[in-house]
C-alpha cells in the first residue's frame, strides 16, 4: 500500500533527479531571426480594431436526422491589424459552400443539446510539391521523395 510518507520520499527524489545535470544526447535549437518583412510590434496601435463576435456557420444540409456540415480549412489573407497595416496571412475553417464564411477567428458551430451533428472536415490548403527530408535517431539523412501536400 501507498502511504502519504513514501509518496513523499519519491516525489523528493524525482524533484531531485530534475536538478541533477544530465549528460545525454541534447541537441541545440536555435529561433530563426525575424525576416526582414515582420513588423516591430512596437508600431501596431494597440485596440484599434473591434473584437469580431463569429457568427453561426451555415449548414450544409441534414444527414438523417443529423445537422450536417461541410467545413474546409483553408490559407487566405484577412485584416486583422488596425486599418492601413499589412494583411494579415491566416488559416481559418469556414462552410465549403458559403465562401463568405472564411473568416478568422472562424463561425460558431450551434448545436442542440438532443440533435446530433455529423461534420465532414476537408483540408483545402495547398502548398507546392516540395522533397522533405528527416533525421533519423542515427542522424543520417533520408529523404522521403517528392510529397504531395494539399495546402492554400
Amino acid at each position: 500500500m501507498i502511504t502519504r510518507r513514501l509518496l513523499l520520499k519519491a516525489s523528493v527524489l524525482m524533484g531531485a533527479g530534475f536538478l541533477l545535470p544530465w549528460k545525454g544526447r541534447a541537441r541545440r535549437v536555435f529561433a530563426l531571426s525575424p525576416s526582414a518583412n515582420s513588423l516591430n510590434p512596437l508600431s501596431i496601435p494597440k485596440y484599434q480594431m473591434p473584437l469580431v463576435i463569429p457568427p453561426a456557420m451555415p449548414k450544409t444540409g441534414k444527414l438523417g436526422s443529423a445537422d450536417y456540415y461541410e467545413i474546409a480549412v483553408r490559407q487566405f489573407r484577412q485584416q486583422i491589424l488596425p486599418t492601413g497595416m499589412p494583411m494579415t496571412t491566416v488559416w481559418s475553417y469556414g462552410s465549403i459552400h458559403h465562401p463568405g464564411t472564411f473568416n478568422y477567428p472562424a463561425f460558431t458551430i450551434e448545436a442542440d443539446f438532443h440533435i446530433p451533428v455529423r461534420i465532414k472536415w476537408i483540408n483545402d490548403l495547398r502548398i507546392p510539391v516540395a522533397t522533405f527530408c528527416r533525421i533519423s535517431c542515427r542522424s543520417t539523412r533520408r529523404c522521403i521523395g517528392p510529397i504531395r501536400r494539399v495546402v492554400s
